[in-house]
């Protein structure tokens, strides 16, 4: 099981960070790590908060873009040491650890809905965003991914956010795709 889950650091700023989480990840059982646009890596630095993993180091894969780095994932899951600026909702290690739980050796998919793509940046904002709302609020999984997966695809059809994803434009979205 632990070679399916990687750990990713997106733009670590101290090296010593890195080096650190392979000793953790080493300690867990854990091999794969993942860097997304690292400030300093490789570095000495790192090696050296590493102590004896320097292994993972070595194996680690660097990616550009976040959406790069998360490919073919099924689940991914963030967390954060840090309050941040943003309005996406989150859930807290209970709630989470219960979606997990209840949905066990079942994998929920939705098909990409997008046919007039204008846009590539957003879309990962947009279902996540959607996701975290309708999870919280208890919506069937199953639903809630459908729902996202919509927001994802409008989101994408205008440049820049020019125009939000409104409530209006997934029910109709909605309704189509289930006539």
């Amino acid at each position: 099981m632990s070679s399916n889950i990687n750990i990713v650091l997106v733009k670590t700023s101290h090296p010593g960070n890195i080096g650190s989480t392979a000793r953790a990840m080493k300690t867990m059982g854990l091999q794969n790590l993942k860097l997304i646009s690292p400030k300093a890596f490789p570095s000495t630095i790192a090696d050296a908060n590493a102590v004896g993993c320097v292994d993972i180091l070595k194996n680690a894969d660097i990616y550009s873009t976040l959406s790069d780095c998360l490919g073919s994932s099924k689940i991914v899951i963030g967390f954060s040491a840090r309050s941040r600026k943003c309005n996406i909702p989150s859930l807290t290690m209970n709630e989470l650890i219960k979606m997990l739980i209840n949905n066990k050796n079942k994998i929920i998919s939705c098909p990409a809905f997008a046919k007039n793509t204008v846009d590539k940046v957003g879309a990962g904002d947009a279902m996540l965003s959607i996701l975290s709302v309708t999870l919280k609020m208890k919506i069937d999984p199953e639903i809630a991914i459908l729902i996202a997966s919509i927001a994802a695809a409008v989101s994408v059809e205008s440049i820049g956010n020019k125009e939000s994803v409104s409530f209006d434009r997934i029910d109709r979205s909605l309704e189509y795709i289930l006539k």
